[in-house]
């Protein structure tokens, strides 16, 4: 098993990094800044950060709609945005939901980001993004809704 360097401050797992044990482990531990994305948008993952006490960081959720129906455990896309601030909500996240407009969600409110065009929809794209976040988290997590907005435009 992949083990975090001791102290560790941010961590993204799904992006190159597989497998749901190591995922599940490490979102239980009381890393400051995690961001999930691809494989790791899974039910028991994000079931897993309900497990994270509350003074934790930010845990942020990079999903296209597949993935956003896959964690719903649901075969198709919802439209909903009433539940997309209920799940955000109850898993205590942010969500970046991919697409055209990229929506993010803190629970609270719901920005649509018309940023950004096909090009983004190609292999790696939400790689990058992730990468992006987690940096920007990294260096200052105090408000991890900007830090995500900010990410959000410079990607697009």
């Amino acid at each position: 098993m992949i083990q975090p360097v001791e102290n560790t401050q941010a961590v993204v797992i799904g992006a190159g990094l597989s497998g749901l044990a190591i995922a599940r482990e490490l979102t239980r531990r009381n890393i400051p800044v995690i961001v999930l994305d691809a494989s790791a948008l899974t039910q028991d993952v994000v079931a897993a950060v309900m497990g994270r006490p509350l003074t934790a960081g930010p845990v942020i959720l990079t999903p296209h709609r597949g993935e956003y129906a896959r964690m719903l455990g649901l075969n198709e896309d919802p439209q909903d945005n009433e539940g997309l601030l209920a799940f955000t909500r109850k898993y205590r996240v942010i969500t970046v939901l991919k697409g055209s407009p990229t929506i993010i969600c803190d629970g609270q409110k719901l920005i649509h980001a018309p940023v950004g065009g096909p090009v983004l929809g190609r292999g790696g794209a939400g790689d990058v993004l992730a990468g992006m976040i987690l940096t920007l988290l990294a260096q200052d997590s105090s408000d991890p809704l900007a830090a995500v907005l900010r990410a959000v435009a410079w990607h697009g």
